[in-house]
């Protein structure tokens, strides 16, 4: 069933206008139709992600960045030791991985963009290498607020370790 799912999402992904050959302007993922599917594919319940969700998340056309607005929950996690769950994003080609993304939401791909809005990841680096999965993992670490609205990054984890 699964190796159906996917291509047709990415059928109706393109039919929704989420891909634009010959685009040339960076648009933030949501603003087209890959939200309505993003909302179809898993995702994670942690509570975290409810927290993260209430900072609001814009991108500046003029300067090419996203930025974010934290709110005060938010920033009262700043060097807390927190537990999150979703679903790993590589950012290198590795099967393990000291350096990754978290993601709420499961990625279409594994080389995929993050799937969500930005306040929906976490860059995750762990103390030990973690194996590579398509299912959803939970992972501790010390929070930290980051901000590189270039690439979209604004939460994460560090010295973090896989939690049972």
């Amino acid at each position: 069933m699964k190796q159906l799912l996917y291509p047709l999402l990415l059928f109706s992904f393109i039919l929704l206008g989420g891909f634009r050959p010959g685009e040339q302007k960076a648009l933030p993922i949501w603003q087209f139709g890959e939200r309505v599917i993003e909302d179809g594919f898993p995702a994670s319940a942690n509570p975290l992600w409810a927290r993260l969700r209430q900072c609001q998340v814009n991108y500046d056309e003029t300067e090419r960045l996203y930025k974010i607005s934290l709110v005060a929950d938010v920033r009262a996690l700043e060097a807390q030791t927190v537990r999150a769950s979703g679903f790993m994003l590589p950012l290198d080609e590795s099967d393990k991985t000291k350096h990754f993304l978290l993601t709420r939401r499961a990625p279409l791909c594994r080389s995929c963009e993050a799937p969500g809005t930005p306040n929906e990841a976490l860059e995750v680096r762990t103390t030990e290498p973690v194996d590579w999965t398509a299912d959803i993992i939970a992972i501790k670490g010390r929070f930290k607020l980051i901000n590189d609205g270039r690439n979209g990054f604004f939460f994460a984890l560090l010295d973090a370790e896989t939690a049972s």
